[in-house]
C-alpha cells in the first residue's frame, strides 16, 4: 500500500489524548470527532484491557482516532502559522493575513462559527504559502526570551479562561439546582444576585450587624442547601482559587 503506514496506537497515546482534551481543548471550540473520541475514551476501561481486547478496541475506533490526530496536528500547524504572521511587519501584511490576525487577537470572544472560519483561513493560507513559510520560519528562530514571554502570555490567558469557565459553570450549577424552579432566566438571576450583593455591601458599611445576616436564615432548609452548595464550589479542586498559577 502506498503512503506511510499509520503508527501503532498505545494506551499511553490514548491517555495523552484524554489529557489534551481536558487540559488543552477545554477552552477551544472543538470538532465533533474530538468530542466523540473523548466520550469513547472516558467510558472505556482502557487500563484493564488485555492486549487482544485493546487491539480490537483500536480497530473499532481507528478511524475516529485518526480524525482526532489529524485535527490535533492541524491545530498545531495553524498555531505555527499565527506565530509566523506575528513576525511580519504590519505594513507588509496582506488583507488575508490581517484578517487572520484580527480574528486571533479576539480569540476568546470568537463564536463557534468565527473560530472555525479562522481555522479554514489558516488551512487555506498554509496550503498556498508552504514553501514561503518554511523559509521564513528557518530564518526567524525565536530567542529563549521571546519564547518565555509568549509562554507567560499563554499561561495568563489559560488561567483567565479557566476562571471564566469555572465561575460560569459554578453559577449555572447553583442556578439549576436551587433557582431554576422560579422560571428566571439565568442572566436575569445573575443580575439580581449582583444587585443584592451591591446593596448588602453598601449597607454593611453602616451596619455591622449585617455581616451576620446569613446566620438568621441558616436553620432554613433552602439556605442550608445554598450554603452546602457554595461550600462544595469553594472546595472544588478545579476551582482556580485552589490552584497555583502556572509558571
Amino acid at each position: 500500500m502506498a503512503g506511510r503506514p499509520h503508527k501503532k496506537i498505545t494506551k499511553n497515546d490514548l491517555y495523552n489524548y484524554l489529557y489534551i482534551y481536558k487540559e488543552v481543548l477545554w477552552c477551544e471550540h472543538r470538532y465533533k470527532c474530538e468530542d466523540q473520541l473523548f466520550e469513547v475514551l472516558i467510558n472505556s476501561d482502557i487500563k484493564n484491557m488485555n492486549s487482544s481486547k485493546f487491539e480490537k478496541f483500536i480497530n473499532i475506533h481507528l478511524d475516529l482516532i485518526k480524525k482526532f490526530e489529524y485535527k490535533l496536528n492541524e491545530r498545531r500547524k495553524n498555531n505555527e502559522i499565527i506565530e509566523y504572521l506575528k513576525n511580519i511587519e504590519q505594513q507588509k501584511l496582506s488583507t488575508t493575513e490581517k484578517q487572520i490576525l484580527n480574528l486571533e487577537e479576539n480569540w476568546f470572544a470568537l463564536t463557534r462559527d468565527e473560530y472555525f472560519e479562522l481555522q479554514k483561513l489558516l488551512n487555506n493560507y498554509r496550503s498556498k504559502n508552504m514553501s514561503q513559510i518554511k523559509n521564513r520560519v528557518s530564518q526567524n528562530i525565536k530567542s529563549s526570551e521571546d519564547k518565555a514571554i509568549e509562554q507567560e502570555k499563554f499561561n495568563a490567558r489559560k488561567n483567565l479562561n479557566h476562571q471564566k469557565f469555572f465561575l460560569g459553570g459554578a453559577f449555572l450549577s447553583v442556578y439549576k439546582e436551587l433557582f431554576n424552579n422560579e422560571n428566571i432566566h439565568p442572566t436575569n438571576a445573575l443580575i439580581d444576585m449582583i444587585k443584592v450583593y451591591a446593596i448588602y455591601q453598601f449597607n454593611a458599611q453602616h451596619n455591622s450587624a449585617l455581616s451576620n445576616l446569613f446566620e438568621q436564615y441558616r436553620h432554613l432548609q433552602a439556605f442550608a442547601d445554598l450554603e452546602n452548595k457554595l461550600t462544595e464550589i469553594s472546595l472544588d479542586p478545579r476551582n482556580p482559587a485552589n490552584k497555583k498559577i502556572n509558571s
